[in-house]
């Protein structure tokens, strides 16, 4: 519509764009790796060391940081839309899922903001989100399902050890 200019200015706001989202993901996301190392969720404690100047999590930043541009620089941008929308969608199918079992064991809550709605709006997010991961092609999907089932071995795995060396103490 407004030819090579609104093409200009769409490329610009779509950098700025960018740019703000992996600013904030690059400052938010490592703390994240860092509190799960801390709190002994993810068992690899260097992940929880805090560097003595800038009292920061050095050694997830450096991690996440590396993961990220190995990632950058071995796929596609369309493979890395995709792992990176479908990988988000995952993310919301749990929240809506959380929400319908808070709702359903805390139901005389009243101490903060409730969806207005009942399950309807957790029901219509998961009918909504399993449509967007239908259209992805069976390869990612058999990829993004074997992830979380080895990332579910792992939790159990490490929660029964936790468990036994509780019992043992």
């Amino acid at each position: 519509m407004f030819g090579n200019v609104g093409y200009l200015l769409l490329i610009i706001g779509a950098v700025i764009s960018m740019f703000g989202y992996m600013s904030g993901t690059i400052l938010n996301s490592p703390r994240i790796v860092y509190a799960l190392a801390r709190d002994k969720v993810i068992p690899i404690k260097a992940l929880s060391r805090i560097h003595k100047s800038f009292a920061t999590p050095h050694i997830a930043i450096i991690i996440y940081a590396t993961i990220g541009f190995i990632l950058a620089v071995s796929g596609s941008f369309e493979q890395l839309a995709v792992i990176a929308s479908s990988s988000m969608l995952f993310l919301y199918l749990g929240v809506a899922l959380s929400v319908m079992k808070l709702r359903k064991s805390k139901k005389d809550y009243d101490g903060g903001f409730q969806i207005p709605g009942g399950w309807t709006v957790p029901i219509l997010a998961i009918i909504i989100i399993l449509y967007f991961l239908s259209s992805l092609p069976a390869n990612e999907l058999i990829g993004a399902g074997l992830f979380i089932v080895v990332l579910t071995i792992i939790f159990i795995t490490m929660k029964t050890m936790k468990k036994k060396k509780k019992d043992n103490d």
